[in-house]
């Protein structure tokens, strides 16, 4: 793995968390 794409892959991680959890509440609720 080179560190540019590790770097890319923890940004995008980041991004999805941001987004995936305020849908997962609104989800369950």
């Amino acid at each position: 793995r080179s560190l540019r794409a590790s770097l890319e892959s923890g940004l995008m991680n980041m991004r999805r968390g941001q987004v995936s959890l305020p849908s997962s509440i609104d989800s369950k609720d």
